[in-house]
């Protein structure tokens, strides 16, 4: 017993601290309740699957239930307001709400109708710093796209494949004498995508599929300039 007292006393054992938020080792519902302002809730409640905040449970005190109610990033917990998105959390949880930046590659590319052909060419790719990921749209994950890009190494293995859509279609509403007519579209013979892809000095080659055939657009990403 002295032996311990000296540990503790040392600092080498923190004592558990009642109303600072979180059930810690040495605190129970019994010495420490929730509903007087402790930090521990119910035995019953905590570990069966729902976070009752009401309670007196949090992420804090009883992990188990509330972990769905955190979203982990910079290797803290922060908390999600309704309906977000993981990149939006509440800045007034654990860790800041911006999405991590990281280096992409920025793509414009020229497509033409002509004779009922569609063409590409690339008109301008750089490389960019910054937290565009959520602008990176892989081919997996949307039902429908116009085009695909697609990322290849030097040995011509696959790399990923990433949707774009046609920029030649302008939406319109219509107001003439015959009547309004709201959402028309028309077909151009001009347009220029915009594409943003992650960054991979892998990356040799960058194509655009469409209908059964590819075009190169002779982007090589060891060539590029830019900010990363």
């Amino acid at each position: 017993m002295a032996l311990l007292c000296v540990l503790v006393s040392s600092g080498c054992v923190q004592p558990a601290v009642c109303g600072n938020g979180i059930c810690e080792a040495g605190e129970t519902h019994e010495s420490c309740p929730v509903e007087s302002g402790g930090d521990c809730p119910p035995v019953e409640l905590c570990g069966n699957g729902f976070c009752d905040e009401g309670a007196g449970e949090n992420f804090e005190n009883c992990p188990a239930d509330c972990k769905a109610q955190h979203y982990e990033c910079c290797g803290e917990y922060c908390v999600l307001v309704d309906g977000a998105e993981p990149d939006e959390c509440s800045v007034d949880g654990d860790c800041a709400a911006e999405p991590a930046e990281s280096c992409f590659v920025e793509l414009y590319i020229e497509e033409t109708k002509s004779a009922g052909s569609i063409g590409f060419s690339l008109l301008e790719a750089e490389a960019v710093y910054g937290a565009y990921a959520g602008l990176v749209v892989p081919l997996d994950s949307v039902d429908e796209a116009d085009y695909a890009l697609r990322t290849y190494n030097g040995e011509g293995m696959l790399l990923g494949e990433y949707a774009a859509y046609s920029s030649r279609f302008v939406v319109f509403d219509d107001f003439s004498d015959e009547g309004e007519a709201f959402g028309m579209e028309i077909e151009t013979d001009y347009g220029v995508i915009e594409a943003i892809l992650p960054h991979d000095v892998g990356v040799a080659a960058v194509t655009v599929y469409c209908n059964g055939s590819e075009t190169d657009l002779g982007l090589d990403f060891r060539d590029l300039e830019g900010s990363c």
